[in-house]
């Protein structure tokens, strides 16, 4: 999208705390309602992966590092 994305992303458990990288990383997932779902802008030659390895959808991005799930 081209509009600015306001608000609460709703992540699922956004805790910085412990020492286990993936499932901290895990909690700042969005959630199926975030306002990040869909509202970024695809990069010509961008990224084919997110942050945990699985493929990032055709059409426009959610903002962050891994869509909702």
């Amino acid at each position: 999208g081209s509009a600015a994305v306001t608000g609460n992303p709703d992540f699922k458990n956004p805790v910085l705390s412990g020492t286990k990288r993936i499932p901290m990383a895990k909690g700042f997932k969005v959630s199926r309602k975030s306002p990040a779902i869909g509202a970024g802008v695809a990069v010509s030659n961008g990224a084919t992966g997110d942050f945990f390895g699985d493929p990032v959808p055709a059409g426009p991005p959610t903002i962050g590092f891994d869509p909702p799930g």
